[in-house]
Parts: C-alpha cells; structure tokens; sequence
C-alpha cells in the first residue's frame, strides 16, 4: 500500500476514486485528498478525469501543492 496525493478537479466526486483506494482524508480547502492505493491500482489514477496529478506522500518532509 502506498499512500498518495492526489488533486482533483471536484473533490465532492471521489467515489470512483474509493472503489480502488481507501480515502484518508479530504483538503476543506484545496482540491486534493490523500488517499491509500495498492501498488497494481495506481494506473487507475491516471485513467479517473476527475485526477489532475497525484504523488506518493512523503513522511517527515513539508510537501508543497503547486499553484496553477
């Protein structure tokens, strides 16, 4: 399992997003969740339109959302 960040373009339609991952939490500000993926689920992410990016999350290190 690997733990990821993912930005979307409407955070309220994640539940395709839940049929391969578990959904760890939901920005209340910006379009981005992180959610937990299976190593075999994560070209998934690149076939859901609503996913803009993602990348895995990394522990202990201050991980800035760039701005488009």
């Amino acid at each position: 399992m690997k733990k990821i960040i993912v930005q979307v373009r409407d955070k309220t339609k994640v539940l395709k997003i839940k049929e391969y991952s578990k959904v760890i939490y939901v920005s209340k500000f910006m379009n981005t969740i992180g959610i937990e993926i299976r190593d075999e689920d994560l070209y998934k992410l690149d076939e859901d339109e609503n996913v803009i990016s993602h990348h895995e999350s990394q522990e202990g290190t201050f991980q800035i959302n760039s701005v488009i």
